[in-house]
């Protein structure tokens, strides 16, 4: 890209600033590479499932799960747009064989928070104040898919999947109170997602292939019925393993073990005609955590697939790009907006940082 003359043309009026702004970062994305220092983080003897990245104010945290029962923080501040060398690992945990972290998320409201799941048929709420043990702690009696917490203003909600057909809605405003469960599917339930654009809507994945949208102000029944590929009666075939809505939460985009994606209209539950072909990923007994770009034009997802991270056109299914720096399968991966880089973790114990090309490499 032509930097001097995109500017030039913002300067004359002839583009406007939304329209600059995607160029650019539409740039910064197309130029990804691994970042030049990747032992910025140090290896952890277990394989990392799950990665969250949070902001506060011009500090970035970024919590990983891993297979072995620790939950490890790393963080680092940013000032003016630039790293400083303040890079560790600030939490660590190591209770039990056992706990097994699938799915961690900061919390919505608390940036002192955040939630977790393990094998033990609990969600727990760390502090990270507080280097004990979990301050609360929500047991079922039949082992946790995943969970997603929401983000909608005011609403401390968190969206519980089973391995059975019902979804549990969540309140942890105080005392953890589940304040609706819906039978949301006639299988077991394999993922769950919260919509972007509405606080009552979330979508479901299940073990048999089928996704569903649901308000749960209305739980009686599916908004539209389930949403079909052409020509078929489920969405996947076979288990759905992760759910993204776009940052408008006009899309759906959903990822099966039959090594598949598709785009979903959200509103009407239509599949978009795309093909992004088959894609061998991790498989079990690691769901695979995709991730997207929306601000840059196109749209791009980045995909976990076998030991690379594959950047796509999300609306098109072109591969754009791929990522190589991992020596085993990569597991999951987490898109930072504010600075346009991407970090990736799986079963190689470690984390890689992906930064644009000329990008100013975080110092020792």
């Amino acid at each position: 890209m032509n930097f001097l003359k995109e500017f030039e043309l913002l300067q004359s009026g002839l583009k406007g600033g939304h329209s600059f702004q995607a160029s650019i970062v539409t740039n910064r994305v197309a130029n990804l590479e691994i970042c030049k220092r990747p032992s910025i983080f140090h290896k952890d003897t277990a394989t990392f499932t799950s990665l969250d990245v949070h902001y506060k104010e011009d500090e970035c945290r970024m919590l990983a799960g891993a297979s072995n029962g620790d939950i490890n923080i790393y963080t680092w501040n940013i000032n003016s747009g630039t790293y400083t060398t303040d890079l560790k690992k600030i939490l660590g945990r190591r209770p039990s064989e056992r706990m097994e972290y699938k799915t961690v998320q900061w919390h919505t409201f608390n940036c002192n928070k955040f939630l977790a799941t393990d094998r033990d048929r609990e969600i727990k709420i760390f502090d990270v104040n507080n280097d004990s043990n979990a301050e609360i702690k929500m047991c079922f009696d039949i082992n946790i898919s995943g969970f997603n917490m929401s983000s909608g203003a005011n609403k401390n909600l968190i969206a519980v999947a089973r391995k059975d057909p019902y979804i549990h809605i969540i309140d942890i405003r105080s005392s953890p109170t589940i304040c609706l469960s819906v039978e949301a599917s006639p299988v077991a339930v394999s993922s769950v997602r919260w919509s972007t654009k509405s606080d009552e809507i979330f979508a479901i994945g299940s073990v048999d292939g089928t996704i569903s949208l649901w308000d749960f102000r209305f739980p009686e029944q599916s908004l539209g019925g389930p949403l079909k590929k052409e020509n078929s009666t489920t969405a996947h075939d076979g288990e759905v393993d992760s759910l993204r809505f776009t940052n408008d939460g006009l899309f759906l985009v959903s990822h099966g073990l039959d090594n598949r994606i598709h785009v979903w209209n959200a509103t009407s539950g239509k599949a978009f005609d795309v093909d992004f072909g088959a894609i061998p990923s991790a498989r079990k007994p690691y769901p695979v955590s995709i991730d997207m770009c929306y601000d840059s034009k196109p749209p791009v997802l980045f995909v976990p697939s076998r030991d690379c991270i594959i950047m796509y056109n999300l609306f098109t299914g072109d591969r754009i790009k791929t990522l190589m720096g991992h020596t085993n399968f990569v597991s999951c991966c987490a898109y930072r907006s504010s600075s346009n880089e991407l970090f990736s973790a799986g079963t190689d114990q470690k984390i890689l940082l992906w930064t644009p090309r000329g990008h100013i490499q975080m110092e020792e």
